[in-house]
């Protein structure tokens, strides 16, 4: 074998081992947003999808943000965009998000929950949610276009 080769390898191992010590010191998830689970289940196609929404001027969903709540495990509402179906429900904050379409999303990974709650414009999700001091309900959402925010 070519010595150029042999030190283009070993050149090669070198720089990604490098690369993830790096990772390793600097990356830090303050927010706790992202379990073990969730960044194993970001295939390569998972990973282009999300950079393809990035580029969308438009998606479609209920108008949420949510993540998953360390201590109960249940995925709780972090925003709700002005004007989209989950504010005209009247969503709010804090809310709890136990099931969709009458599957429970208790201990699923946030990927698994978007998967679910996401579908065609339209088309009607079923949540059950939990408010804080109140009996939890079921609110029906029709899925709609809405503008990407993060453009």
């Amino acid at each position: 074998m070519d010595n150029n080769i042999i030190r283009s390898i070993i050149f090669l191992a070198l720089l990604f081992s490098f690369c993830l010590a790096i990772i390793k010191i600097y990356y830090n998830d303050k927010n706790h947003e992202y379990s073990s689970k969730d960044v194993q289940e970001l295939t390569q196609s998972q990973l282009n999808k999300i950079n393809n929404t990035k580029n969308e001027k438009y998606i479609v969903g209920i108008g949420i943000s949510f993540k998953i709540d360390e201590k109960t495990k249940i995925p709780t509402i972090t925003d709700v965009f002005k004007k989209s179906p989950a504010d005209t429900r009247n969503l709010k904050v804090g809310d709890q998000i136990l099931a969709v379409d009458g599957k429970s999303t208790v201990n699923m990974s946030s990927t698994d929950v978007t998967n679910l709650i996401r579908g065609d414009v339209n088309t009607v999700v079923s949540l059950r949610i939990s408010r804080p001091g109140r009996r939890s309900r079921n609110v029906r959402l029709i899925r709609q276009r809405i503008i990407n925010t993060k453009l």
